[in-house]
């Protein structure tokens, strides 16, 4: 479990996952109180018995009031709460700082990956052994690019030999924008390289629905889902104007249809009204076009 801490010591937990019953039990927090004829501290509402561990890390050779620190161990009695610890330690932010037997979290993507047990976290080196724990997978889970949490200690070469490795699933990423590049197998969006296999559902969504649309169909700088939305928004728009113009001409030449009656029967001919008329629509629309 982790957190924040809140008020009076409880922590207000933004993480929580199962722990396996091989994986050794760690907990990082404040010394609240220290026993030293006992050999024990108290963490908040835990006991730990550090008799059997060597304090390292600690100026004075042992735990004080007010330190953070790391204790670690494999038996926990729950009626008592108290953690009966193999290793206690000064916690240290600073990798480089910490000595070998550091207890040590990294968190990250494999940034290089020679093998399941030789690779990098977020260019930290990790190593695992025949007694690490994997979660939501197995070792050969493991490659470039996985993300993944790492829990372990520092060996003397400050290599992190992980106890614990889980391998965080994740889900299910959209990208919509710009193709910047695109190959037979890949295609580049945002400065983020994307690869299809056989697996990979292609879907056009464009007018030219494309039946057997694959990534050959993938043009760099295509916008085409972008385009024809504002293409469908202008549309619109000079459907509402066209249909404007035609309600007010509409409304104009019942106005005028006494005007063309009287002309009419005056001696004018219908071809003279009609020039007339469609002379002024071509006016206004002229001018409709030059606004």
């Amino acid at each position: 479990m982790s957190g924040l801490p809140g008020m009076g010591g409880v922590i207000m937990a933004t993480r929580i996952a199962r722990a396996e019953s091989t994986e050794p039990l760690q907990v990082l927090g404040t010394v609240g109180t220290v026993d030293t004829s006992a050999h024990t501290l108290k963490i908040n509402a835990l006991t730990v018995d550090f008799s059997a561990a060597t304090p390292s890390g600690f100026a004075s050779g042992q735990p004080a009031a007010g330190d953070l620190v790391i204790a670690r161990g494999t038996v926990f009695d729950a009626g008592m709460v108290k953690l009966t610890a193999t290793t206690l330690r000064l916690a240290e932010t600073d990798r480089d700082e910490q000595a070998q037997g550091g207890l040590v979290e990294e968190e990250g993507f494999i940034t290089s990956f020679t093998s399941a047990s030789a690779f990098e976290v977020a260019g930290a080196k990790v190593t695992t052994t025949a007694s690490t724990v994997f979660k939501n997978g197995t070792a050969a889970d493991l490659a470039l690019n996985v993300r993944v949490e790492v829990r372990g200690t520092l060996d003397a070469n400050k290599v992190l030999v992980a106890d614990v490795v889980e391998i965080e699933r994740i889900a299910v990423i959209g990208l919509a924008a710009t193709v910047s590049a695109a190959t037979t197998n890949t295609l580049t969006v945002l400065g983020v390289t994307i690869t299809v296999d056989a697996n990979t559902r292609f879907e056009d969504e464009s007018s030219a629905q494309v039946q057997m649309f694959a990534l050959k169909d993938v043009t760099v700088g295509g916008m085409g889902k972008s385009l024809w939305l504002v293409f469908g928004s202008v549309s619109l728009l000079l459907l509402i104007a066209c249909t404007n113009v035609a309600a007010l001409l509409l409304s104009r030449a019942t106005v005028r249809r006494h005007e063309s009656l009287v002309r009419l029967s005056l001696g004018a001919s219908g071809t003279s009204v009609a020039i007339q008329l469609l002379t002024e629509v071509l006016l206004l629309a002229g001018a409709t076009a030059v606004g």
